[in-house]
Formats: C-alpha cells, sequence, structure tokens
C-alpha cells in the first residue's frame, strides 16, 4: 500500500485530464486513479468527468466536495478493503480542497454496509439538485457531510442505523428507494432541516418523524400514508410540507397546528371537504390541492389572506365561495378542471391576479367584475360554454395572453380591440364569422388563430 507521499507524488503524475468512468461502471484501476486530484487541479481551458460520464468543459473549481456513493464494491475487493480505499479518497480529495481531513473521524461513522463510498468527484450542486445524478455527500469546508442524497438507489427494508452517526447532516434526501422503516436513532439529526421520502411506498410514517423537531421541508409525497402520527403537531418549524399523491381522504388535524406553514402541497389525495381548521394555517402563501375530488370550499378559506398561489384543478367545484374575496394578495390562481357554472362576483376584488386558469369548466358567461382584474397578463378560458364575452373584457389591459378555443362564441364585442397589450389570441373551435375591425390594429398582437382548425395567424 503506498504511503501518503507516495500517493500524492502518483496522482500528480497523471496525465488526463478526464476523472471518472461512465454511470454503472465500476472502476478496478488503483487507488490514485479513484481520485479527483487531478480533476481538481485543471485550468479553466481543460475537462472534468461528471455523473453519467458526461463531460463539462470550462470547469471552474466546485465550493464543496461531492463524494459518490456506490451499491456495488470494486472487483476482487473484499468490502473492508473497499471502504479502506474509499476513505483514503476521501481524505485526499478533502485535503486537496483545503479541509480538514482530521476532521472526518467518527462523524463519518461506518459506512461499509449497505453503501461504499468508492470515488471522491468534484460534482456541481444544479446536477445534484436536478437529480441527474444520485448517492452524493455534500461536504461543508471542515469536511463534514452536511447534504445526503440517496435519490433513486433501490435501498429497501430499513434505513442503515448508520445515516444517523452523520449528526452534521442539515438535509436527507432519500426519494425514490423502497425503505420500509426508519430508525430511532435519526432524532440524533438535530441539525436537519430538509427531509425528503418521496416514492418509498411508506403506508404510516415513523414516529421517529415527530422527533424532528428542527425540520423545516419535508416531502412525504407518493407514499401511501393516510394518516400522520398523534405528535406530528410537534413539527411547529416546517414551513414547506408536501402529502401530494398519497391516500388521504380528510386533512389530519395535526395539520391545522403547523402554523408556521408557508407551502403545502395536498395534490393527488381523495379529499371531498377542507376543515373550517385550515383557517388557522395564516402563513400560507402557496396551497395546491389540486387532483382531488372537492365540491366544495369552505368559507374558512377566506382566512388564508397571504395566500398568492391557489392550486385547485381537477376537482369537482361548482361554485366557489364569497369568501374567496379575502384573497387580495391571490396573483396565481388555477381551477382547471371543476365544474363551475358560474363565477361570483367575489372574483372581482382579487386585484393582484396575474394568471387566472379557467380551462375545462362550464362557464356560459363571465360577471362584470372581472373588469377589476386589471393586473391579469394570462387569462385562459379554452373548452367552456361561454356564448359571448362581456364589455367588461376591455377593461384587461394587461392581458398578453387569451385562450377561448372550444367555446360557443358567436360574435366578439368591440371591448376586445382595448387589449393593446395583447400578444395571444386563440380563438379556434368557435363559431365565429367575422372578428371586429380594430383587431387587426392590436399592435403586439403575433399570434392569433381562428376558425375551425388550429390554423395559426400571424401579425
Amino acid at each position: 500500500m503506498l504511503s501518503s507521499n507516495e500517493r500524492s507524488s502518483e496522482l500528480l503524475a497523471h496525465d488526463s485530464p478526464i476523472v471518472g468512468q461512465s454511470d454503472g461502471e465500476v472502476s478496478s484501476e488503483p487507488v490514485g486513479a479513484l481520485l479527483p486530484r487531478d480533476a481538481l487541479r485543471l485550468s479553466p481551458r481543460q475537462t472534468v468527468g461528471t455523473a453519467g460520464g458526461r463531460v463539462r468543459s470550462a470547469w471552474r473549481p466546485p465550493a464543496r466536495v461531492w463524494v459518490w456513493l456506490a451499491t456495488a464494491y470494486q472487483p476482487g475487493l473484499s468490502a473492508a478493503r473497499t471502504e479502506a480505499v474509499a476513505k483514503e479518497a476521501l481524505v485526499a480529495g478533502v485535503t486537496e480542497m483545503g479541509g480538514d481531513a482530521s476532521q472526518l473521524g467518527p462523524a463519518w461513522g461506518d459506512m461499509s454496509q449497505p453503501l461504499s463510498l468508492w470515488r471522491v468527484e468534484p460534482y456541481y450542486e444544479e446536477d445534484v439538485v436536478s437529480g441527474s445524478c444520485c448517492g452524493v455527500f455534500e461536504v461543508d469546508e471542515a469536511g463534514l457531510p452536511t447534504r445526503l442524497f440517496l435519490r433513486g438507489l433501490d435501498l429497501r427494508g430499513p434505513l442503515s442505523v448508520q445515516v444517523c452517526r452523520l449528526s452534521s447532516l442539515t438535509y436527507l434526501d432519500l426519494e425514490f428507494n423502497q425503505i420500509t422503516t426508519l430508525p430511532d436513532g435519526l432524532s440524533r439529526l438535530k441539525s436537519l432541516t430538509k427531509l425528503s421520502l418521496c416514492g418509498n411506498g411508506f403506508m404510516t410514517l415513523p414516529d421517529v418523524i415527530s422527533r424532528l423537531t428542527s425540520l423545516t421541508d419535508l416531502d412525504l409525497s407518493s407514499n401511501k400514508l393516510t394518516t400522520l402520527p398523534d405528535g406530528f403537531s410537534r413539527l411547529n418549524n416546517l414551513t414547506g410540507l408536501n402529502l401530494g399523491y398519497n391516500g388521504f381522504t380528510t386533512l389530519p388535524d395535526a395539520i391545522s397546528n403547523l402554523t408556521s406553514l408557508t407551502q403545502l402541497r395536498l395534490w393527488g389525495n381523495g379529499f371531498t371537504t377542507l376543515p373550517d381548521a385550515i383557517s388557522n394555517l395564516t402563513s400560507l402563501t402557496h396551497l395546491q390541492l389540486g387532483g382531488n375530488q372537492l365540491t366544495i370550499l369552505p368559507d374558512a378559506i377566506g382566512c388564508l389572506t397571504r395566500l398568492t398561489h391557489l392550486q385547485l384543478f381537477g376537482n369537482q367545484l361548482t361554485i366557489l365561495p364569497d369568501a374567496i374575496s379575502n384573497l387580495t394578495s391571490l396573483t396565481h390562481l388555477d381551477l382547471r378542471r371543476n365544474q363551475l357554472t358560474i363565477l361570483p362576483d367575489a372574483i372581482g376584488c382579487l386585484t393582484r391576479l396575474t394568471h387566472l386558469q379557467l380551462v375545462g369548466n362550464q362557464l356560459a358567461s363571465l360577471p362584470d367584475a372581472i373588469s377589476n382584474l386589471t393586473s391579469l397578463t394570462d387569462l385562459d378560458l379554452q373548452r367552456n360554454q361561454l356564448t359571448t364575452l362581456p364589455d367588461a373584457i376591455g377593461c384587461l389591459t394587461s392581458l398578453t395572453y387569451l385562450d377561448l378555443q372550444r367555446n360557443q362564441l358567436t360574435t366578439l364585442p368591440d371591448a376586445i380591440t382595448h387589449l393593446t397589450s395583447l400578444v395571444y389570441l386563440n380563438l379556434t373551435r368557435n363559431h365565429l364569422t367575422t372578428l371586429p375591425d380594430g383587431v387587426s390594429r392590436l399592435a403586439s398582437l403575433r399570434h392569433l388563430l381562428f376558425g375551425d382548425t388550429d390554423d395559426f395567424r400571424g401579425y
């Protein structure tokens, strides 16, 4: 085995500017070939291998070292030897980046099972966060692991207790595995603020989650949850919670106590109603309820006065409560694919709305109160039953996008010629035979679709 000095000399002798193998390959090269030290020494004109064997040019030194994890061991090496190789690589990589390798010590624990570190790479954060590579640590300047990405590695059964020893972790990503239980020791991760368990198939949530009281962001989407543990309300530092695509039919009582929540994602469940207790969540700015079975919204929705984004697509709403008039901070309202037959006059109070989506409802008319929505830039009314538009439409002078395709329009009001900011206008699949003369004089209009087909007319 090479000494540290001999190994450093060997590393510096490499000539190839590209480091790393294609995704899925397991290296059988000597220790020196596993280390990215040549890559760390590259000039901006050279290149470095990254995840999946891709090559990135104009390389710049990363702010942190990303440590790649692999579920396979190197051929011909024992598990213990593979771990030793990996730790040598880790120490060398951290030292090269200016970290203090002596601080790794017990903070890293024994990661030989079920995962083995086998290569250090200078990854880019955008690659990790976007999911284009997985199974990596983020190491801080002191060489301590702060973020661990184990996304999509087909991990099965209970999560290894060794993860509980990484006390410096702030972010743990376990998305898209088949983990069934979490160790109680996870509660020792006092610095953990972000946890993702998306896509694992949990039917019940381990109680240990309720003891992670530093969490600010928790993703439990795409599991099989129908309830939450009693202690869940103790997570009062949560600002983001994703419960999308589970089996909830009623909103768990614990949610109403999470008054710091700013983003709540509940799409793709089986909600038919919302409790009045939702009024407690007065810090919410984003509420996503799409893909449920809601037939009505409670008046309590009007208490969420900080909401800027409200998504209700794919429900069975037939009417909106007048209390919606209180949501004066709304900029985005998504009501696609419901069963609305009328919009209340209260809609006119939402004067900050910039995007209003009403695709696939049963609206036969629009209220005059729509004239108040002077901040609207996008209005999508396709696939309704509109037979006419009110003159009030002409007040929407900020509109750049108006989609009216597949309605029952026979005429357009002259007021439509007041939409001087309009860039896109879709009138296809209606019963129009003529257009107001002034349409051709809309100076900003660049995309006009008109007729019984989806023909494009450009101005």
